[in-house]
């Protein structure tokens, strides 16, 4: 099963400064999977993995749910124009999905659009987590930045619904072993993705559905549930993509599970980052 490990780096263009010892989970656009299961790492103690988390923490970089009979529709990079409607196509069908959102990115000048958006989400029973503050690239911020910037984002959520998150999800997907250790301590658990929907890519939308297809149709998938990236800013996504993604899902008798159920961790945490 493909649910945690730490793979190598590849950037598009490396620069002198980068060094081969850099890991991360599938970037958008790659066909890595990883090698550990679920259920080999959640009896890891801090002891055993070498450094200290909060006990709702499952180590490293989780990938694919729990049981092949779940599906997790994630959403990334919003909230954002197209999020309204989305909430209704999902509530329309009865659908559970998890919002990775950033507090600084399309609606970066307009904080009181961002906690309606939140609070809409919220409100629809969708699970919120943090896809961090500005959407950086975090193997190149120190330990210090890539505090402020989950600090800052938990605290845009937690003044929208009250809650602060326990999930987060590194942009681009790409995280080196330090940053998964660093924000696993922080109380996250790091979620990345077995199926790129590539809506990101804008190819067409018969690519991006024969993506879904394939994985679901996969004949290795025995014992592992999909986690799907998409994203909430794209139109296609929203009106094209997620209606069909849905229907195909229901074809094959999945269920559609927020990544607290699909991974079996808490959605949120009782206590916030002291950045202080």
């Amino acid at each position: 099963m493909t649910v945690f490990a730490l793979v190598m780096l590849v950037m598009a263009e490396p620069t002198p400064e980068e060094t081969s010892d850099t890991v991360a989970g599938p970037m958008e656009g790659s066909s890595e999977t990883n090698s550990t299961s679920n259920s080999e790492i959640g009896t890891d103690s801090p002891a055993e993995t070498g450094y200290s988390h909060p006990e709702w923490v499952i180590p490293g970089i989780l990938t694919s749910c729990f049981s092949r009979y779940d599906f997790a529709l994630t959403f990334d990079d919003g909230p954002y124009e197209y999020t309204e409607d989305l909430l209704d196509l999902l509530q329309d069908e009865d659908v559970t999905a998890t919002f990775f959102v950033n507090g600084h990115n399309y609606w970066k000048d307009d904080k009181d659009k961002v906690k309606h958006a939140l609070k809409k989400i919220d409100e629809a029973g969708m699970q919120i987590a943090s896809h961090t503050y500005t959407h950086p690239h975090l193997p190149y911020l120190s330990k210090k930045e890539i505090t402020r910037e989950m600090a800052k984002n938990e605290k845009i959520i937690y003044y929208a619904i009250g809650k602060y998150p326990a999930v987060m999800r590194p942009p681009f997907g790409e995280v080196d072993e330090g940053n998964v250790k660093h924000l696993n301590k922080l109380g996250y658990n790091v979620v990345t993705w077995n199926l790129d929907s590539e809506d990101w890519t804008h190819v067409p939308l018969e690519q991006q559905l024969h993506n879904v297809k394939k994985a679901l149709k996969k004949k290795n998938r025995d014992d592992e549930g999909i986690i799907i990236l998409q994203h909430e800013t794209e139109n296609s996504t929203v009106y094209d993509l997620t209606p069909e993604v849905i229907r195909m899902v229901r074809d094959k008798e999945m269920s559609f599970v927020s990544i607290a159920d699909c991974l079996r961790i808490p959605a949120y945490k009782d206590e916030g980052i002291d950045d202080d």
